[in-house]
């Protein structure tokens, strides 16, 4: 099964022109949450990002965190219904 937040991840890691993405409704978890941490402590273009109704849960919390403060251009951050 492919791991969408994987994917995604090592996708905008490496992005330099992507602005806004939404990732609402993927069903990425923990692994995934690793991986969009990942990438948000290397992309420094995108403003905004949607992980909306994703199950992210408590766990996914400090992973997301590390990515974010290391990341100074993210303005915009949705996570309704995530457990977040």
């Amino acid at each position: 099964m492919l791991n969408t937040g994987k994917l995604v991840g090592s996708i905008f890691q490496k992005n330099v022109g992507l602005k806004k993405i939404n990732l609402g409704w993927n069903g990425f978890s923990k692994v995934g949450a690793t991986m969009l941490g990942q990438a948000l402590t290397e992309n420094r273009t995108l403003l905004e990002l949607d992980i909306s109704n994703n199950r992210l849960g408590l766990t996914a919390i400090p992973l997301l965190l590390k990515g974010l403060q290391e990341n100074d251009g993210l303005e915009t951050l949705h996570v309704s219904c995530t457990s977040l």
